[in-house]
């Protein structure tokens, strides 16, 4: 049985919430059903009316929250237990929860029928004696594989994703700075540099005492500890949260830029900064200043992991900008395995000054997610008719076509000839062998019609690895057949990995910066996206949704006769040279 929580602790709520999302999703649930615990699981966390919500019934007052989630958290409250997690956890192998962070559902009944594997040590201590191999179905490599993925997993600790740091470190920097008149917070670390998973959050403080710092800590919710910091180098404050995620406040009593600098990282390039600055500087007044001093061009936060940054003999970079996005790309309706409709959608563009969305839901072969077949989506595209009627947004039709074993897509040519754009993603047989996996996706790229390639690895950051491919080889085909990569948004994505997005940037590939959005609230990756983009290096030349609408339709459309690359590219940058008054406002 699930341990009970008190009933006021909502952060042992929310957790149970994010265990039953977690084992709905390993069942093979439609995505937004767990989704949709995690966003309850949030709003629990946010939400410090929690008590007074739940005597007064009130709990469907939470955003996210509904009549049936707001049931099962009433009975976590009441009883301490949940039935639905009860019969989960009795449906599925003892430690599910605890091993889906390695191995699949298949793979975890057969490993716990022949070994009672029941959590990750005890798949390592599996794996160690050479017990996996002897298991029908694995063999010495997968086994291996199975150690890596362990020895991975145990070294990412605490670390979050991007999107959640980001709200964590927002909430506090407002929270210092009310804290004492005239304070300043600045989040610095990985969480500026925009790391996809975070393991520490680190901000600078100016003009706020560390006694000070320390006390409004302590009194943030999910903090269980706080300490001083004994000398210079260590944080002025530090605080650990629930789930052990370490915050880190430095103090900046000279308003010293180069604190920033610092603190920012990472260390090899501070310590290049640092080497190139005279000894007897004064402090900064900007970053600016810092890099100018040290004779070197203004490196944005986001490229600071990048050794070739550092390059003197560079120009400084001019970056992709958030409001240089004028449409939505890779965005899913409750025609498949979405939760808003189209006009919902339409409407939420335009609320963020957007000028076009592209809806792509799941193909036919995602019977899992209720992909559209022919008849379906033919009625899709009446409904999107009908909305753009009474919409100024620009509303494109497309499909996100599953790509087949063999490397096939999901229909027919001359059905995906009548579409906007094609999304081309894997969602299934993830575990095909290397060498199979790189003909399929090859064999994909090669289809004569001009496609993006959707979520292009299929990691999900914290739960599933990157397939195995020849990544190499897949860029220098995406090239020659004018394959468009996506950078996915979704913050358990962040796909394609930044290292090989810089690698396809210099093969001159285009991109497009995509939200993977299930639902209105989720129209916010695109944040997400424009900072795997700025990290590659890209900027908006290199991304097609900075396109005027009726130039990204001729970017994308998936005709037959694709041009030279090169000759493309030329075009776009006229076109968006020309449309650059349509470039929406921040919002």
């Amino acid at each position: 049985m699930n341990p009970a929580p008190t009933p006021t602790d909502r952060f042992e709520i929310a957790r149970t919430l994010r265990k039953i999302g977690s084992l709905l999703g390993l069942q093979g649930a439609p995505p937004f059903r767990a989704q949709a615990y995690a966003r309850g699981a949030a709003a629990v966390e946010a939400a410090e009316g929690f008590d007074r919500l739940l005597a007064q019934r009130r709990l469907t007052d939470l955003p996210g929250i509904g009549a049936g989630l707001a049931a099962l958290i009433d009975e976590l409250a009441t009883t301490g237990r949940a039935t639905l997690l009860d019969e989960l956890e009795s449906q599925l192998p003892p430690g599910a929860h605890e091993l889906s962070a390695i191995v699949g559902l298949g793979p975890m009944r057969q490993l716990h029928e022949a070994l009672g594997v029941d959590s990750i040590d005890s798949l390592e201590a599996a794996c160690l004696a050479g017990r996996v191999r002897l298991v029908r179905g694995f063999g010495d490599k997968t086994e291996a594989r199975l150690l890596e993925k362990i020895r991975a997993h145990r070294a990412r600790g605490s670390e979050v994703l991007l999107g959640d740091a980001r709200a964590i470190a927002a909430a506090l920097v407002d929270q210092l700075e009310a804290s004492c008149p005239g304070a300043e917070v600045v989040t610095v670390g990985a969480v500026r540099r925009g790391l996809e998973l975070v393991p520490r959050i680190d901000l600078v403080a100016r003009r706020i005492p560390s006694e000070m710092l320390a006390h409004t800590l302590s009194h943030h919710p999910r903090v269980e500890a706080v300490s001083l910091g004994a000398s210079p180098d260590e944080p002025a404050a530090s605080a650990t949260l629930v789930g052990g995620l370490v915050i880190a406040v430095w103090r900046d009593d000279d308003d010293d830029a180069l604190t920033l600098v610092t603190h920012t990282g990472p260390p090899e390039h501070v310590d290049a900064i640092r080497a190139r600055l005279p000894a007897d500087h004064a402090p900064f007044a900007s970053e600016v200043e810092v890099y100018h001093a040290a004779g070197l061009p203004v490196v944005p936060p986001e490229l600071r992991d990048d050794p070739a940054a550092l390059d003197p003999s560079a120009a400084a970079p001019r970056l992709l900008d958030a409001t240089e996005i004028q449409g939505l790309v890779h965005c899913h309706t409750t025609w498949s395995d979405g939760r808003n409709s189209i006009a919902e959608m339409a409407a939420a563009a335009a609320a963020r000054g957007l000028a076009y969305i592209t809806f792509t839901d799941h193909s036919q072969a995602a019977s899992y997610a209720n992909g559209l077949d022919f008849d379906r989506m033919q009625r899709q595209w009446d409904e999107i008719d009908r909305v753009q009627a009474s919409t100024p947004v620009r509303l494109l039709k497309g499909i996100e076509s599953d790509i087949l074993a063999d490397g096939a897509l999901d229909y027919p040519d001359e059905v995906l000839a009548r579409l906007d754009l094609v999304i081309a993603s894997i969602h299934a047989r993830h575990a095909q062998s290397g060498p199979a996996m790189t003909e399929r996706l090859l064999r994909m790229m090669r289809h004569p019609i001009r496609k993006i390639w959707g979520h292009p690895l299929g990691r999900l950051l914290q739960r599933r690895a990157p397939i195995e491919c020849d990544v190499d080889a897949l860029l220098a085909t995406a090239a020659e057949t004018g394959t468009i990569i996506e950078l996915n948004g979704d913050p358990h994505r962040m796909d394609l990995p930044v290292e090989y997005a810089r690698k396809a940037r210099t093969l001159g590939l285009r991109f497009v910066a995509s939200v993977d959005a299930h639902g209105t609230d989720q129209l916010g990756y695109l944040d997400n996206a424009v900072t795997l983009a700025r990290r590659a290096g890209l900027g908006p030349e290199h991304v097609l949704n900075t396109l005027p609408a009726d130039a990204f339709v001729a970017a994308v459309r998936p005709t037959r006769a694709v041009r030279d690359a090169r000759e493309e590219r030329d075009d776009h940058a006229h076109e968006r040279d020309a449309g650059a008054h349509a470039v929406r406002a921040p919002t």
